[in-house]
């Protein structure tokens, strides 16, 4: 070997003392500890493998784990934005004079009054006749009121009979049965009506001439009624 060289440990072939790779099998060389000494490498056992790398085993649970945080602080920043929306619409209704907490106030409508005639002027009544003339209280009225006077004229007496009674014992009154009336004058020359309280239906109030057989009657009265309509 001359002088200045050395074998490679790998190949054999000759190298420079200060080299650190063969030029030949390219392999890394140990550098000389010490003059004229050499540094020889350790030589891998070609029989011994290459340690593995560790093998990490997969937890699924990890991975539910992070999936479920990640939902959760999607929801929390969810309900974040709709309470601060919420919260501004209220801000904008009081500031415009509403309060959404309170409850619209409902008008008390009061009852309205309503008036009518049932018989105003004068109007004849033959002999053994009648006159009638139908009036209404409806399903919203109270109070309903009849008030009036009249006057008769004509025949030996001057006189009539006037009643008032609903619509179905008017019937009964008519063919002579047994009556309930709400007003009878009996056989008069002047009257003065007035009920009070009526309630919601349909009367009548007849001008009864039946017990003169000759003669006619002539009338002159003005009568109205009146309720509450709610």
């Amino acid at each position: 070997m001359e002088p200045g060289y050395r074998p490679c440990p790998y190949c054999a072939e000759p190298i420079r003392e200060a080299a650190t790779i063969c030029r030949y099998c390219s392999r890394t060389v140990g550098v000389p500890s010490r003059p004229g000494g050499l540094e020889h490498p350790t030589v891998p056992d070609a029989a011994s493998p290459e340690p593995a790398l560790p093998v990490v085993a997969k937890n699924p649970w990890r991975a539910i784990v992070s999936i479920s945080v990640l939902f959760a602080l999607l929801l929390i920043l969810v309900l974040g934005l709709l309470r601060i929306q919420g919260s501004s619409v209220n801000g904008r209704n009081q500031r415009a004079g509403f309060v959404a907490s309170n409850p619209p106030i409902t008008a008390v409508l009061q009852p309205v009054p309503i008036s009518g005639k049932v018989l105003s002027g004068n109007l004849v009544v033959e002999a053994s006749q009648i006159k009638w003339f139908n009036f209404t209280v409806p399903p919203n009225g109270t109070n309903g009121r009849v008030a009036g006077t009249f006057q008769v004229f004509g025949g030996a007496g001057n006189d009539v009979q006037v009643i008032i009674t609903d619509a179905i014992e008017y019937e009964n009154w008519k063919n002579n049965h047994q009556t309930r009336v709400l007003y009878n004058s009996e056989r008069v020359t002047n009257g003065t009506i007035s009920l009070q309280n009526l309630p919601p239906g349909d009367y009548v109030l007849a001008f009864d001439n039946r017990f003169s057989i000759i003669s006619r009657k002539q009338v002159t009265a003005d009568i109205t009624f009146s309720y509450l309509a709610h």
